[in-house]
């Protein structure tokens, strides 16, 4: 069952001719969708954990550095903090789509979903809290 699903997967090389093809026809390794997408899915996600991580982690040492912790400032705090609990299953995840398994076990799965979960909720509250916080700013600072 796992070599079939490898030969509907991934081309593997003809050794009658010098051209990758897939076995069930003639076609070139890059127009096989699934291989398309598997290889541009890893790259997009590769690009998101390479500079998403380390530009988290500057936005977090700039806003401690900030002498005032307005509740702006804390917000967006906790949306970076939010989406580097998220950008941290990404290669677990990239992992999984490029050997198609799950080599982590129960407890790789389970940090993997809560990490990813936690991630996304915290991250939608957030950015709800901060827009109710900079909508309430603009209309309270009319009034007064």
């Amino acid at each position: 069952m796992e070599s079939l699903l490898t030969d509907l997967v991934f081309n593997v090389t003809n050794n009658e001719s010098n051209t990758t093809t897939s076995n069930t026809s003639n076609v070139p390794i890059y127009s096989n969708p699934i291989v398309s997408y598997v290889t541009a899915l890893t790259c997009i996600l590769g690009l998101i954990f390479v500079f998403g991580l380390p530009f988290n982690f500057l936005s977090i040492i700039a806003i401690l550095k900030s002498k005032k912790l307005e509740p702006i400032n804390i917000l967006i705090f906790n949306l970076t903090l939010a989406d580097i609990v998220y950008i941290s299953g990404i290669p677990m995840y990239i992992d999984n789509v490029f050997k198609q398994s799950w080599p982590f076990k129960l407890i790789g799965c389970r940090i993997f979903f809560m990490s990813d979960f936690v991630g996304m909720i915290v991250g939608v509250y957030s950015v709800v809290a901060l827009s109710v916080e900079r909508y309430m700013s603009s209309f309270f600072l009319k009034y007064i």
